[in-house]
């Protein structure tokens, strides 16, 4: 009998098309009346049956005889069953070191066993693993803490730092506030030689002198730790009181700051003497006199432009004289002129240019016109009215825009500065959209201030409740806002005035652009175009000297060039640096 079901069965896995398993009716009918009959029929689908089972389902009673069909059975769907076995072991493979039941896996947490066939992972709990175990000295390592994703949401004043992520043996915003993590026990001991390990990542990565009232870094974060009931004000502890971190809330898993973050707002605040038109016989008022009040034969034009502003004829400059003075005694008369609504008016006309979707490369570095990053949406700038602060006058200016680059915001802003104070019109902005590169200088870092990152789809999903982020909390600054203004006022404002009165920083920036020698501004004319000479050729630096009159002390030779500027080129490259 043996040498005769052999064959039969090597048949039917050759031969035979896989058929539907015999339901457990028709196998015991079957294995009851005729024991032959029940081997013809036996099943040759690869579905998992096993020996015991078919045994009993069909006849708990049966004798020792009728096994030899359900042998027949157990032969075809033994490649199945061998199958299963493999899946399982590379499962408990798979699962070895997380917490997995399978061969040489470690126990789950809570002390139970790793997923089962119906237990989905935990992604949750990623890193959760409180097994003890040996350190490399030899002796055992404290108790592992579950660590959640979370958003952490921080302020800063710049002033002194590097920037914001971290960077090997610099000064930085994130290199302080990870120390601080470590110290504090939010971050374990194991992760503490390396951010990468928690998935640090930070919404805005801010320049170096940069501000932010609001920022939000995210990270793997131990939050709860024995002994210690404020996390925030625990950390707090270990951080400067000019970077401050106001809470932090639970997270899905896949969320990263930077890349979740829908917006940001910045502000940038500047002394509103900035505006005043160069002085007469200024370099910058020599090219003004010479695009916008002569002919190209050197004759003075007969009908001056309607647009442009004649540094003569200003008020301030008839008042107290275009002779040269010393930067002291300049800076003093400057500080003491208030600016006039038309001024304001003209700021005001000029940032409407920019809202909107255009190509921004001339507002960056490393950036060409057919490079598709350049393209920025631009949702909303304003102007605020003046405000005078210590007998300085302040003009705040707020950008809302989906994303930033490298320098964009300062060199955006140095841009409305140059056109208001010389009456250029502002059609000259949509002008720097176009594939012709010139040289736009970057306003100083003192003034910009992120105001906050935004993650209105996050929120808006989270607020839904849809299953994936169920229990997670929106990411809001709002229910800090009081704190944050308090904060703003004391660390960001104050500072940011205290510091302009004693570096007089906007006032050296503007010596530098008043007194550069070259045709690099002669964008600034009565048309609003862009002329050849101020065209700037791929792969050619002019030499940007500063004449030899009066200049402070602390002015260089060549005006600071963003394109010269060390940067990170793979961050750069990604988009991650900006402000």
């Amino acid at each position: 009998m043996e040498s005769q079901s052999e064959p039969s069965v090597k048949r039917s896995r050759e031969s035979s098309p896989v058929i539907n398993p015999v339901n457990q009716s028709s196998l015991s009918s079957s294995a009851s009346t005729n024991a032959s009959t029940a081997a013809s029929t036996a099943p040759s689908s690869p579905k998992k049956v096993k020996l015991d089972e078919s045994v009993s389902s069909a006849e708990p009673s049966a004798p020792a005889e009728l096994s030899v069909p359900t042998d027949s059975v157990a032969l075809t769907s033994a490649p199945s069953e061998v199958i299963e076995e493999k899946k399982e072991d590379n499962r408990g493979k798979r699962q070895k070191g997380r917490g997995g039941n399978g061969p040489g896996g470690k126990p789950g947490k809570n002390g139970g066993g790793g997923r089962g066939k119906y237990q989905g992972r935990d992604r949750n709990a990623e890193g959760d693993d409180t097994q003890n175990g040996e350190g490399k000295d030899g002796q055992p390592k404290a108790d592992r803490l579950p660590k959640k994703k979370t958003a952490v949401l921080i302020g800063f004043s710049g002033t002194g730092y590097k920037g914001m992520q971290i960077q090997k043996d610099v000064k930085t915003i994130e290199g302080v506030l990870f120390d601080a993590f470590v110290k504090a026990g939010a971050v374990s001991q194991d992760n503490a030689d390396d951010a990468t390990k928690v998935a640090l990542s930070r919404a805005a990565r801010t320049d170096a002198g940069v501000h932010a009232a609001g920022n939000v870094v995210s990270l793997k974060m131990i939050t709860v730790i024995p002994g210690v009931e404020d996390l925030t004000a625990k950390i707090n502890e270990y951080l400067p009181e000019q970077i401050r971190m106001w809470g932090f809330v639970r997270v899905q898993n896949a969320f990263n700051s930077r890349t979740a973050c829908d917006s940001r707002m910045y502000e940038y605040l500047l002394p509103s003497h900035i505006f005043l038109p160069p002085r007469p016989g200024s370099e910058l008022g020599k090219t003004i006199k010479r695009t916008s009040f002569t002919k190209p034969d050197g004759t003075p034009l007969t009908e001056l432009s309607s647009t442009i502003i004649n540094s003569e004829e200003h008020p301030f400059w008839k008042e107290y004289g275009t002779e040269e003075l010393s930067f002291v005694e300049d800076i003093k008369k400057r500080k003491a002129w208030r600016v006039d609504s038309d001024t304001i008016e003209r700021a005001r006309a000029a940032v409407k240019f920019y809202e909107g979707t255009h190509n921004f490369h001339n507002f960056t570095v490393e950036r060409s016109f057919q490079d598709r990053a350049a393209q920025r949406f631009m949702i909303k700038l304003e102007v605020k009215d003046p405000v005078v602060v210590n007998g300085t006058e302040w003009v705040s200016v707020r950008f809302h825009g989906q994303s930033f680059m490298l320098h964009q915001i300062r060199k955006m802003i140095s841009l409305v500065i140059l056109v208001t104070r010389t009456g250029t019109p502002p059609t000259l902005i949509p002008e720097c959209y176009g594939p012709r590169k010139i040289h736009i200088p970057k306003a100083p870092p003192l003034g910009l201030l992120l105001e906050q990152p935004l993650f209105h789809s996050y929120n808006t999903t989270v607020e839904k409740g849809q299953k994936f982020v169920a229990a997670k909390e929106t990411v809001n600054f709002e229910q800090y806002r009081e704190t944050i203004d308090a904060f703003k006022m004391r660390y960001i404002y104050e500072a940011l005035r205290k510091e302009e009165e004693e570096t007089d920083t906007f006032a050296k920036w503007l010596a530098c652009v008043d007194n550069f020698i070259g045709p690099d501004f002669e964008y600034l004319n009565s048309t609003g175009t862009i002329p050849e000479a101020a065209v700037r050729t791929a792969g050619h630096r002019r030499r940007r000297s500063i004449g030899d009159g009066d200049k402070p002390a602390g002015l260089t030779n060549d005006l600071e060039e963003s394109d010269d500027e060390q940067v990170d080129k793979g961050a750069l490259k990604r988009g991650e640096l900006e402000g």
